[in-house]
Order: structure tokens, then sequence, then C-alpha cells
């Protein structure tokens, strides 16, 4: 499959519903299973979704390797779409009495649009430029590996 537009964002979706389910398994896991203190378990759920995520767009969605800066801005999008999270979860949840799990989704949905935002137009901009123009070279000299 070609990273075209479209399917870099096929792919990002899709790895975003992955985390969302991996959120979900965690926070059922520790808050249900293992009973954990709620807070704790929701922050554990969401950074074991957030290093996910990190792979998927690394390896699956953009195919470019790790690198420092990449990570360090995935963390700065992150904190700030993870605050948004929190804020969200505690609004929805304890204001408003809204169910735990349809806050923690209405959350993911806000942070997922955030992190869309800061992944695509921060984060990995940059470096799909510099993957495709590193595909370029690569076409332009066949013997160039």
């Amino acid at each position: 499959m070609r990273n075209t537009k479209l399917n870099i964002n096929l792919k990002w979706f899709s790895g975003g519903l992955l985390t969302l389910f991996i959120n979900n398994i965690a926070l059922y896991a520790l808050d249900t299973l293992i009973n954990l203190n709620q807070t704790i378990a929701i922050v554990i759920a969401a950074e074991s979704s957030l290093l996910a995520r990190y792979l998927i767009n690394v390896y699956f969605v953009f195919n470019s390797p790790i690198s420092l800066g990449s990570i360090l801005q995935f963390h700065v999008v992150n904190a700030f779409s993870f605050s948004v999270y929190m804020i969200a979860v505690y609004t929805l949840n304890k204001a408003l009495n809204i169910d735990l799990y349809i806050a923690i989704n209405s959350a993911v949905v806000i942070s997922f649009i955030i992190n869309y935002i800061g992944s695509f137009y921060w984060v990995w901009k940059k470096r799909q430029k510099f993957m495709n123009e590193l595909k370029s070279k690569k076409r332009l000299h066949p013997s160039a590996k």
C-alpha cells in the first residue's frame, strides 16, 4: 500500500482505534480486576496507549526510524493532549456524573483530535518530508541502497 495522504490518514486513524482498545483493556484490568486507585489506573492506561501509539506511528503509519527529536516532539504533543484528556475525564465523570468509560472514550476522542493536529503538522511533518526526499534520491540513483 502506497503512503498516499489518504492511506497515511487511514493508518493513523486505525492506529488510534487500536490504542483506544489498548487503553480500555488496560483501564479495565487495572481499575476493575486489580482494583488499583482509579487515578493511577487512568494514568497507567493512558501511558500504555501513548507508547503503543508512538510505535504504531513510527513503524506502521510513517514507516520512519525512531529519533530523539520525534520522541521529544511526540511527548510534548501528548503532554498537552493528555492534559486535555484528564480535564475532560474528570469534568465528564466527576462534575457531570457521566459513566467513567463513556467519559474516558469521549476524552480519548478529544485527545485524538489534538494529537492528530500536533502529529501531522508538527511531529511527523518534517520527518515525512525528509523520508520523501530520501525515497526521491533513491529513485534518482538506483544504485543507492
